[in-house]
């Protein structure tokens, strides 16, 4: 739907300092002395922002293009497209002459880097004053996510990352504290019975999250700060699926699970979290609902919380020992910088703590169009769309934690039945481990839908039927590379390289 402009007004904050900005780049006139009205900054510029169709954004955003249009002078217009389907995005981002940017799944931007470049962000547009705020996103979504290898990349409008919710007053009550390894983590579980009786520990290990769960478990000790790669090799596309590091976390999850009711196999993650809030589990993983611009007040979503109960949040449990696959060893000494923030040390001394995160959500990305510029113009019309707290106009599902300023308005984040001490220790959580350092993009090559199945059936062997570990990991190994054949080494090199930062093709001299 096309936004054509109205009868100018004066300016916004954001198109005067849009005027700043690019004045540069505009025509200069000299002043007519019989009109006095200010210039446009983007008088006669046409944009294009392709979103994701059946979403709500395009109800969401029409007004604010339109008023977008009347503040700078220029023409934003809104493209929809299939959300998931690679062809129709190829076809949205293809039209009109300049570069657009796109509002697209973090699974459908895996399969696009395969074919489609990533256009850089244009220093121009990180500023406050140009919309995208850049500096406001929280550290380990702007430099992990947003620009790996310190190339501004894309803005990512969710992040999500699990959580392990425990009933608080219980362990207060048996001297006990939240684990912060998984060894202590299943020891818990272990001893539930005399801390927690007759409640439960739930995971989410249903069908569509079982790859990402396992995946959760594993990445504190599968990704070594001194190595790239976590999941493939970048140098010699060989999976890693089935190193040490991650026939470890297997065995530890078997040991774990097989103590968990037998419904933990078609739990997601809301529902570990409504049994914790109904007072069944004493331990349950999983993250708050995101309700974007469409929170209700009262939903069938919302739990019936149990009386009387006190729960807190907790990052995802860490390793004492993460593996050097490049030196095909242990290491036990994490570097200061990837330490968990806030932690005492646990009995077993510092712990390795990585947080994986974009196993779903939104991204906005500008792809490169042959001859046209770095698409400064679509960059702040993108950002007066998505408003200052980058939440509010967007729909459910889409919004998410990823900025610092963000933090100020829980009620965005954080369903109705936690309590404001709950809720901070939620938003606090998950806030620490998105500004860290040890932010793992899940799967970041095509088709990842493909290699999570592959993963998801085997994980059911190995987990609930005890099939033997490292067989069932070497027939994983096996199942992705034959994907990776599949895909075209090549199409997924480009890919996975362009999700790390280092552009579609390898370097010259590198």
């Amino acid at each position: 739907m096309r936004a054509s402009a109205v009868i100018p007004r004066l300016p916004s904050r954001l198109a005067l300092c849009a005027i700043a900005l690019f004045a540069a780049g505009c025509d200069s006139k000299p002043p007519d002395a019989g009109n006095s009205a200010p210039s446009l900054p983007f008088a006669g510029k046409q944009v294009e922002i392709v979103i994701p169709a059946a979403t709500g954004l395009n109800e969401l955003w029409l007004a604010p293009a339109q008023e977008w249009s009347t503040q700078t002078g220029g023409e934003a217009r809104l493209v929809e497209y299939d959300g998931g389907n690679l062809s129709d995005l190829m076809r949205a981002v293809s039209t009109g002459e300049a570069s657009a940017v796109a509002v697209v799944s973090t699974g459908l931007l895996l399969d696009a880097a395969a074919t489609l470049e990533i256009s850089p962000i244009p220093e121009t547009a990180l500023s406050v004053e140009s919309g995208l705020a850049w500096s406001d996103l929280l550290p380990g979504v702007r430099d992990r996510l947003g620009a790996p290898r310190r190339k501004p990349l894309m803005v990512p409008l969710n992040a999500p990352v699990l959580v392990c919710y425990y009933r608080e007053d219980l362990l207060k009550l048996h001297n006990l504290r939240p684990p912060q390894t998984w060894e202590e983590y299943t020891a818990l579980v272990n001893q539930l019975p005399t801390w927690g009786p007759g409640l439960v520990a739930v995971e989410p290990w249903s069908e569509s999250f079982r790859a990402t769960m396992f995946l959760a478990r594993a990445v504190s000790s599968a990704r070594h700060p001194d190595n790239y790669s976590v999941f493939v090799d970048l140098e010699t596309l060989q999976p890693m699926i089935d190193n040490p590091a991650y026939l470890r976390a297997l065995e530890q999850t078997r040991d774990a699970v097989s103590k968990m009711p037998d419904s933990v196999w078609s739990l997601d993650p809301l529902d570990c979290r409504r049994l914790i809030l109904e007072g069944k589990a004493a331990l349950a993983i999983g993250f708050e609902p995101r309700w974007g611009s469409s929170r209700p007040d009262h939903a069938d979503g919302i739990v019936s919380r149990a009386e009387g109960i006190e729960v807190s949040v907790c990052p995802l449990p860490g390793a004492r020992e993460a593996y050097n696959a490049a030196r095909q060893k242990w290491d036990s000494t994490p570097p200061r910088a990837d330490v968990n923030r806030g932690d005492a040390p646990s009995a077993g001394g510092q712990v390795f703590r990585c947080t994986l995160t974009s196993f779903d959500g939104h991204v906005a990305v500008c792809f490169r169009k042959v001859g046209t510029g770095g698409g400064d113009v679509a960059w702040n019309a993108f950002a007066s769309l998505a408003g200052l707290d980058y939440a509010s106009r967007l729909p459910a599902g889409m919004a998410g934690l990823t900025r610092e300023s963000q933090l100020s308005n829980p009620a965005q984040f954080v369903g109705p039945e936690l309590s404001g001490t709950e809720a901070n220790a939620y938003l606090t959580t998950v806030a620490d481990s998105l500004r860290a350092s040890g932010l793992v993009f899940e799967l970041p090559f095509p088709r990842r839908a493909d290699f999570r199945r592959a993963l998801a059936s085997r994980l059911t062997d190995a987990v609930r039927h005890q099939s033997e570990p490292s067989a069932v990991l070497g027939e994983v190994a096996r199942e992705w590379q034959a994907l990776i054949e599949e895909i075209g080494r090549e199409n997924f090199r480009t890919a996975y390289r362009q999700i790390l930062g280092l552009g579609a093709k390898p370097d010259s001299g590198r």
